[in-house]
Parts: C-alpha cells; sequence; structure tokens
C-alpha cells in the first residue's frame, strides 16, 4: 500500500491521476485495476456461492477488502468491473479514516446494471468504475487511433459495432459497458 489518502468523494480521475503520478499505475488501455486495488490497501477474496451477490466491499479497522463472488463474476471483464465498481462504495462512500473506519456494500447483478434499479450510490459507484477502467481522454485517443487504422485499411467509415468490439477489447471491458460509456460521451447517440 502506498501513502495514498482517499477522502469520501474522491473522484476517478483524481484516484488515477494521483496513481500515475506518484509511477504506481500506468495511463493506458487496460487499466490496471488489480494494482489500483492493492495501492488502496484492498484485499481481494474470491468466494463461489449460489447467491445474488456478485461483488462486495467491507472495510472492518479501516481494511478494505473486495470480495469476488466467482460464480456471478463469469468473464475477466465482469470481474474487473465489479472491482472498480466496489473501489467506486470504497472511494466516493467509505474512504476509511485510519483504523477505526468501518462499513460497507453489497452489490447484486441488479444493483450493478444501469435499469430500472435505482439507487444514488449505486448509480455513482457504477459512473467511476465506468470512469477508472475507461477514462475519456484515453478513449477518444484510442478510438481515433482505431478509426483512422480503419479508414486507412479500408477506405471507408468504421461501423460503430466495430468500434466498440475494439474498444472493448482494448480496454478489457464489456462491449455492453464499452457502448454505453461511449453514449455518455456523446461520441455517438
Amino acid at each position: 500500500m502506498t501513502d495514498i489518502i482517499i477522502r469520501k468523494k474522491t473522484r476517478a480521475y483524481d484516484l488515477l491521476d494521483m496513481l500515475v503520478k506518484i509511477g504506481k499505475l500506468r495511463y493506458e488501455p487496460p487499466i490496471d485495476i488489480y494494482a489500483i486495488a492493492k495501492e488502496l490497501g484492498c484485499d481481494i477474496s474470491y468466494i463461489s456461492e449460489s447467491t445474488e451477490i456478485v461483488g462486495e466491499i467491507k472495510v472492518s479497522a479501516g481494511q478494505p477488502t473486495i470480495i469476488i463472488n466467482k460464480t456471478n463474476n463469469y468473464t475477466v471483464t465482469r470481474e474487473r468491473f465489479t472491482i472498480a465498481h466496489e473501489i467506486g462504495h470504497l472511494c466516493l462512500h467509505i474512504a476509511p479514516k485510519g483504523k477505526h473506519a468501518y462499513g460497507g456494500f453489497a452489490d447484486t447483478g441488479e444493483s450493478l446494471k444501469r435499469s430500472a434499479f435505482w439507487d444514488a450510490r449505486e448509480y455513482e459507484a457504477n459512473t467511476f468504475a465506468a470512469q477508472l477502467l475507461m477514462p475519456k481522454d484515453l478513449i477518444i485517443e484510442y478510438g481515433q487511433e482505431i478509426v483512422d487504422e480503419y479508414i486507412r485499411e479500408f477506405e471507408h467509415k468504421m461501423p460503430f459495432t466495430d468500434l466498440v468490439q475494439e474498444l472493448a477489447q482494448q480496454f478489457e471491458v464489456s462491449r455492453q459497458a464499452m457502448e454505453y460509456r461511449l453514449k455518455n460521451l456523446g461520441v455517438v447517440k
């Protein structure tokens, strides 16, 4: 763990910036979510249970632990998003302040979706996860490179679905997460 101090409402961009500045993270896709968790002092443990729980973050005596249910995190992209989501809860809603901090969140598949389910803290953690794994400036930079290369090779406009697929692979996120992020950024409508 580094000397990174996070407080409630630490933004994803600020966290990335801090880690890059101190040399603990390379600012390129895919963002190393496991390194971020480690630098924040998070232990990651895995369970395999038939429950609705996808992931949890618990802070006990100032020690954050992320719990990943492998039964419900069946792909690397799902696991990476779940870890980023739990880090979002830590940075936005818990932010341990010393050895006496306690708190936690348990997330189901429904709370991780952007659907009819609505909880402000879950929405904030999802947004944080998207910003952490798919920073806007990197999406634009790498997206432009992909589009330019495609046009050079095929001499016509790149289909949106192909762009989503390429970016999703590069950033190690699901196609759905990348498509949502691109729409959220206003890259497409």
